[in-house]
């Protein structure tokens, strides 16, 4: 097997964005034709694994890999995935429920009643979806340091806004990992030309993240 997808938690999944809640078939006929706004919370970051750098939940060097990876992540530019997946999933809501999207960009890296304050200011909505990437990694493998196993997560909420209530809640990850390690990525492969390697992935994440969670709407 070249590659894998494994729908396995990762530690960063916390707070809002954890457990899954499906949408039940009440909810899903209470969202025809109802009013939807769209916001992306604060992205995880990204741990990165380099040699000499053990991601140790709480301990030093994996504050040290987190900070590597976030410091990766802003001199290159990556794309949060999150954006693209909200437009994805907001027009999927569209399409299947008649819903009006009423925030053409997402709100941003706020909580939710203060999400609900700028919606309601900007005129009103039935529904909110919220979609954030909870954290992403980039650890080498245990028998070889040179090759890299790539986990990027993303979530996905729907907030009825006039009870706070969250009527959806989706977990995905997406994973890069081959059987036989010569095959995976290289540090190079990932993060040379601008992360171009990496950059790459987090698209991938997005298609299928995308394809999971908007099945589960």
């Amino acid at each position: 097997m070249l590659f894998k997808f494994a729908p396995v938690a990762m530690i960063f999944m916390l707070g809002a964005c954890a457990g899954k809640q499906p949408l039940d078939a009440s909810h899903a006929d209470a969202l025809n034709g109802k009013r939807l706004a769209i916001a992306v919370d604060k992205n995880g970051g990204l741990s990165a694994q380099t040699g000499g750098k053990v991601l140790l939940l709480g301990g030093l060097s994996g504050f040290a890999a987190a900070a590597d990876g976030n410091d990766i992540l802003k001199k290159n530019n990556v794309p949060d995935p999150a954006v693209s997946l909200v437009h994805g999933l907001a027009e999927k809501l569209s399409h299947q429920y008649g819903m009006q999207v009423m925030t053409p960009e997402p709100l941003q890296g706020m909580g939710d009643a203060d999400y609900i304050k700028a919606v309601q200011a900007a005129g009103g909505a039935d529904y909110l979806l919220v979609t954030q990437q909870p954290g992403a990694s980039v650890m080498y493998y245990l028998t070889d340091m040179n090759n890299y196993i790539v986990r990027i997560g993303l979530a996905a909420r729907l907030v009825n806004m006039q009870t706070g209530e969250n009527v959806y809640k989706g977990l995905c990850q997406y994973t890069l990992e081959y059987d036989d390690a010569d095959m995976a990525p290289s540090w190079k492969d990932l993060f040379d030309n601008g992360a171009a390697g990496y950059k790459e992935q987090v698209k991938a994440a997005e298609r299928h993240c995308l394809a999971e969670l908007g099945g589960q709407l």
